[in-house]
């Protein structure tokens, strides 16, 4: 599968620019599930504990990252594997950042798995480089759905509806003016 995320944030904008129309349905479809998320990979980057009284925002320390995950897996009735970057003195000396007050010193991991209902299943120890597992039940995604599912029973879509065009689209298109002219736009 191939996806692009739709609006890069923070410092992702450095490197990539906006995803395409062609990146909102890609589901990786398997045998017996449908074509509905169940599990979502929610990548996060090396991620400090958040300091109260620190200047750094809440939102972007761990325990935010982690509560971001927890909201996601709420709304969306499905698994979350939260999954954040370790930082290594290696890498820093890689990035040249010692020092910085982003990405300057060591961070290790803490990722998660997390239900549907948002309960946190299994987190790692924060240490470092570890893997976690966790047994998942899919039908608890189906249960959360049963409960309170926005985009079914829940959903008035003859009220309330989004558009959206899912086709891909380049940075520069050809198309024919009104008057048959070919014109390049950007």
């Amino acid at each position: 599968m191939r996806r692009r995320k739709m609006k890069p944030i923070h410092m992702e904008r450095t490197i990539y620019g906006d995803g395409s129309g062609d990146s909102l349905a890609n589901v990786i479809e398997l045998p017996g599930v449908g074509r509905h998320e169940q599990i979502h990979v929610a990548g996060w980057p090396p991620l400090d504990p958040f300091v109260e009284g620190s200047s750094g925002f809440w939102s972007m320390s761990a325990e935010g990252a982690l509560n971001h995950s927890q909201q996601y897996a709420i709304e969306s009735q499905s698994f979350v594997l939260h999954a954040t970057a370790v930082l290594s003195d290696a890498g820093i000396d890689v990035m040249r950042t010692k020092g910085s007050p982003i990405m300057g010193t060591p961070l290790g991991g803490c990722s998660a798995i997390i239900g549907p209902d948002g309960r946190v299943l299994k987190k790692a120890n924060t240490g470092g480089e570890e893997l976690i597992i966790a047994d998942i039940d899919l039908t608890d995604a189906t249960k959360a759905k049963l409960f309170a599912d926005a985009s079914g029973h829940y959903s008035r879509p003859d009220l309330l509806w989004l558009g959206a065009d899912t086709t891909r689209k380049t940075v520069v298109r050809v198309q024919k003016s009104a008057d048959g002219r070919t014109e390049a736009s950007e």
